[in-house]
């Protein structure tokens, strides 16, 4: 774990790291109250919410793990490859939605986990997807026992997230899942990057071509900030 805290505190912009974790909160807030919505919607209404929570959720998620991959600085030059970081947008929105439908829609005794289950699994599924569109002029070590620890942290964080979320209709299991949620999302990213190990290597050089980390930055939090207020507001109005 003394490499997890040393990753944290001295290979980290703890500024951005903080900005990570309010925005992380934020959107698990917004992802857990449209879920809610969606689950209290007539049959009519349900699939408008069901695609408003994965969008939010995801994209929530997604920023979360970008803006604190800004925060990493590395001994080695990193930039970001733009159909791979597009990529993960994309893959964790898609299961997201399917993960939330499941939840709600399946019927069965066990919806909510195998829905949390596939939630969890996308959460990890996009960190790694991630860290495969850096572009860095080193090789990656990984440290298996925190890669498993990560990805069991992320499960049943996320199937405690959709639980709470159907099954507690209240102000306090609202904000009981929206903790579970962004704990679980920060908790994953920060053990798997405590796992790994960038070794500089001279034969491997990172190409110059990439997303700039400013502007993903602001893309990021322009993207994120926009699908999480109208994700709050629209459920504030429906209320």
């Amino acid at each position: 774990m003394y490499s997890v805290y040393y990753c944290l505190t001295v290979e980290h912009d703890l500024r951005l790291v903080a900005i990570a974790a309010v925005l992380c909160l934020v959107s698990a807030v917004a992802a857990t109250a449209t879920a809610r919505r969606s689950a209290l919607a007539s049959a009519r209404q349900r699939l408008v919410w069901l695609l408003m929570s994965g969008i939010v959720t995801g994209v929530g998620i997604w920023g979360t793990h970008f803006v604190s991959m800004l925060a990493y600085d590395p001994p080695v030059p990193v930039s970001y490859g733009p159909v791979g970081t597009v990529s993960s947008l994309l893959f964790i929105v898609t299961v997201c939605i399917c993960g939330w439908t499941y939840a709600v829609r399946a019927g069965h005794r066990y919806s909510e986990v195998v829905g949390g289950v596939l939630i969890g699994a996308g959460i990890a599924s996009m960190h790694f997807m991630g860290i495969q569109a850096m572009n860095i002029g080193g090789r990656i070590e990984w440290d298996a026992g925190l890669v498993v620890a990560a990805l069991l942290v992320g499960a049943q964080t996320a199937v405690l997230t959709t639980l709470l979320t159907i099954r507690m209709n209240s102000r306090r299991g609202l904000f009981a899942a929206a903790g579970s949620l962004a704990l679980g999302v920060l908790v994953l990213h920060f053990l798997s990057m405590g796992a790994m190990r960038v070794v500089p290597d001279p034969f491997i050089v990172a190409p110059a071509a990439g997303i700039s980390p400013k502007l993903l930055a602001i893309t990021v939090a322009l993207g994120v900030v926009l699908v999480v207020s109208g994700g709050l507001v629209a459920a504030a109005f429906d209320l």
